[in-house]
């Protein structure tokens, strides 16, 4: 398993363009965190878990802007996003996914935890740390 754990942030260089063309299949809620869980068109592709103990910020394709902090706001902020796919991914300093979705919304998963993780992307044997 090869583990790339950011010491702060997530660096911009950080090649998360397998995240592109991934369907959000499911939702799952914890006490802590979010996870999000997605699949590749090709099905010899593993999927792909984000599971997030930070705050959000979701942009609605009007422009309307909410910003969620704990696990069951963090849940229902994401809602509108089931079964849309990954248009364009980026990472914006210091540490912040930005997923673009089929759907027009904007989903930026923000490094905002100092003590722990913030989120993490697993795919097959890689997994990312922030």
């Amino acid at each position: 398993m090869k583990v790339r754990r950011a010491t702060r942030g997530l660096a911009a260089e950080t090649d998360v363009s397998f995240l592109k063309e991934a369907q959000l299949v499911q939702i799952c809620v914890g006490r802590h965190d979010v996870i999000l869980n997605l699949i590749r068109p090709d099905p010899y592709d593993p999927p792909i878990s984000i599971s997030i103990e930070s705050s959000v910020r979701l942009v609605s394709p009007g422009g309307e802007e909410l910003t969620s902090e704990e696990s069951p706001q963090v849940a229902q902020t994401v809602l509108p996003l089931l079964g849309s796919t990954v248009a364009d991914v980026a990472v914006l300093p210091p540490g912040t996914l930005r997923l673009t979705w089929s759907s027009d919304y904007v989903l930026d998963v923000v490094d905002s935890v100092t003590r722990y993780e913030s989120y993490s992307i697993t795919s097959g044997d890689q997994v990312i740390v922030v």
